[in-house]
């Protein structure tokens, strides 16, 4: 997915905070094949044939079960990626298909979003923890070999998993040099499923 751009913490804490049929503005990037499934469907959702390693696979079925957990009526789909407020610089197609995309924006109910850091979620895709400084990681290092795929190791990094949702609080003055300010928040949108009745605009880029 993209990079989203960043969104202030006081508005996206008041985007957070809205009541769960409240309409939120989202924008995601869709290819030709996707929108093609989408009709006959009626619906974007996430699918697995496009995630582009088996590595990543154990990060989104987490995403998977934590959206069971905070998302009334979960469909079990995976997520269909989304931000919140529209790139500056847009890709004009795939850079690995050379495939068109299209810029979707649609209206969606609050309560089948989860917000969460984008730049977190690249430890979670690389199996890493979500470390809040130093301390933290070089006493994971002690415990665990680089290249250790085992069970503890896989309970232990998803464990820390959970900080990816902690975005609309400012962080201390260590964890904001460790992991990065969190006045300003790059967030991601994972929306289960995005219904074609609910889009307002398309944009699709030559």
């Amino acid at each position: 997915m993209p990079e989203p751009r960043t969104i202030p913490i006081g508005r996206l804490r008041s985007l957070i905070e809205l009541p769960p049929d409240a309409p939120v503005r989202v924008h995601t990037l869709q290819t030709e094949a996707g929108i093609a499934v989408a009709r006959k469907r009626g619906y974007f959702s996430g699918d697995a044939a496009s995630i582009e390693t088996d590595w990543f696979l154990p990060a989104y079925d987490w995403m998977r079960e934590r959206m069971a957990e905070r998302i009334p009526d979960f469909s079990g789909d995976l997520p269909v990626w989304a931000w919140a407020k529209r790139r500056i610089g847009r890709r004009k197609r795939d850079p690995d298909s050379g495939e068109r995309r299209t810029r979707i924006t649609a209206l969606i109910p609050r309560r089948r979003i989860l917000f969460s850091c984008f730049h977190d979620w690249h430890d979670c895709l690389n199996g890493m923890p979500i470390t809040q400084d130093e301390d933290e990681w070089l006493a994971y290092e002690k415990v665990f070999a680089i290249h250790d795929r085992g069970d503890a190791h896989r309970t232990f990094v998803q464990s820390t998993w959970h900080r990816i949702f902690d975005i609309h609080h400012p962080r201390d003055a260590v964890t904001s040099e460790w992991r990065g300010s969190n006045r300003h928040v790059t967030v991601q949108l994972c929306l289960d499923r995005l219904r074609l009745d609910e889009v307002v605009a398309t944009r699709t880029y030559p």
